[in-house]
């Protein structure tokens, strides 16, 4: 009777061991046990893949904001240097170009004080009345008739004499006014402290200009260096964007190949036994 137990129980075990793969072995046998029964317990993948950044998207953000794009590829040096050279360019073109309109502001009213157009055009008839087909018509007694003034300037820029009367005086207010009376020897006559009023003696290629000539010209210049400094302010505003947005481009791909990680579960066979353990690859490139 014992022995049919024995016999029985031992068939029990085989069939069990066909069936799943038992060797017989009771060390091998539990950890196939145990690992069928931890199938539902394998650990998953915690750790996700570097999250790539969009070049697009970095280049649209730096090309409206530099330092955009930098910031958000994590490149927060290149993002503050962007963003402070930004600054300081707008800064500067705003800064330069209010002081270049003072001064302009400042120059256009000693103009207006000292600078007579009716003594430049009295001086220049008396002194050339004698090469006038008709003098008669170059009546500035009453006030100045611009389109009479520029006929007289272009009769003497005719003569040997009055060759440097190069340029007609542009109407009074505009631009070019305030520009020629103080860029252009031949309206040195129209200031107010030159020697001897519409009757004083000038020589065009030996006398010096007046000091308030001289004044007024400083007074331009200074406003168009101030104006200069805005416009290459401008000038690196819009490089500062490109450049900026490039870089924000470069930068993304940088960041896409500088690290890519991959974490993996792989399995191992032993026989019957299935070994699972964690794989990390990490690649960095430069």
């Amino acid at each position: 009777m014992k022995k049919l137990l024995i016999l029985f129980f031992t068939l029990s075990i085989f069939a069990q061991q066909n069936d799943n793969n038992f060797t017989g072995v009771l060390s091998v046998d539990s950890k196939i046990v145990g690992l069928e029964n931890d199938q539902d317990n394998i650990p998953e993948n915690t750790l996700q893949p570097v999250q790539k950044k969009s070049g697009f998207l970095a280049g649209v953000l730096s090309f409206a904001v530099p330092g955009a794009g930098e910031f958000y590829t994590e490149s927060y040096l290149k993002a503050a240097i962007f963003f402070a050279v930004e600054v300081a360019a707008v800064s500067g073109a705003i800064i330069y170009n209010n002081k270049g309109d003072d001064k302009t502001s400042e120059f256009e009213d000693y103009a207006d004080q000292h600078w007579n157009v009716q003594q430049y055009a009295q001086w220049t008839k008396n002194r050339f009345e004698q090469n006038f087909q008709n003098p008669a018509k170059y009546d500035f007694s009453s006030g100045v008739n611009w389109n009479v003034l520029n006929e007289m300037e272009e009769e003497v820029g005719r003569t040997l004499e009055g060759r440097y009367y190069s340029h007609k005086l542009a109407p009074k207010g505009d631009q070019q006014y305030y520009e020629m009376i103080g860029k252009y020897k031949q309206f040195n006559v129209g200031w107010n402290d030159f020697p001897g009023g519409v009757n004083g003696s000038f020589d065009y290629y030996n006398d010096k200009v007046t000091q308030r000539f001289e004044e007024y010209s400083n007074m331009r210049g200074k406003a168009n260096d101030y104006y200069n400094i805005a416009s290459t302010a401008v000038i690196i505003v819009v490089a500062n964007h490109i450049l900026s947005a490039a870089d924000a481009v470069w930068s993304a791909s940088r960041y896409n190949k500088s690290v890519s990680a991959k974490v993996s579960l792989e399995k191992t066979n032993y026989g019957f036994v299935i070994d699972y353990h964690p794989e990390l690859n990490l690649q960095i490139r430069f």
